[in-house]
């Protein structure tokens, strides 16, 4: 059996690097650089990233773009999971109609919701 390891005292663990977050905005803008021709190692002094949190960033260009491009908030830090384009075009499209059905004073109910979800996403497809 191995040895325990030495606990860390609370000097050491205030020294500990906390994670950043990075916006799809700055991500954007990475990538921007990455296409004006800049280098990794440039980039990465002036935005104060990692080199392998840029190289990760230009691994996954198109799914960023495509984000962006989708109309995800510029603040997010996180996407927890990829959808797809019909996915959030559907999603905005319920959302919209959620608040109309609001304003009007449309009783609806969880069953009306997935239905309208339903058409819309079969709508979004064609």
């Amino acid at each position: 059996m191995a040895p325990k390891r030495p606990s860390t005292t609370p000097q050491e663990s205030a020294a500990k690097k906390t994670r950043k977050s990075v916006t799809i905005e700055m991500k954007m803008e990475v990538l921007d650089r990455y296409d004006r021709g800049e280098r990794t190692s440039v980039i990465a002094s002036v935005m104060k990233l990692r080199e392998s949190t840029l190289r990760t960033i230009r691994g996954s260009a198109d799914k960023i773009r495509a984000s962006a491009v989708a109309g995800t908030s510029a603040s997010s830090t996180r996407v927890s999971h990829a959808r797809s384009t019909e996915m959030e075009r559907m999603e905005k499209l319920l959302a919209q109609w959620i608040n109309h059905q609001n304003k009007t004073n449309v009783p609806i109910t969880m069953a009306i919701i997935q239905a309208k979800a339903l058409s819309l996403f079969k709508d979004v497809q064609c």
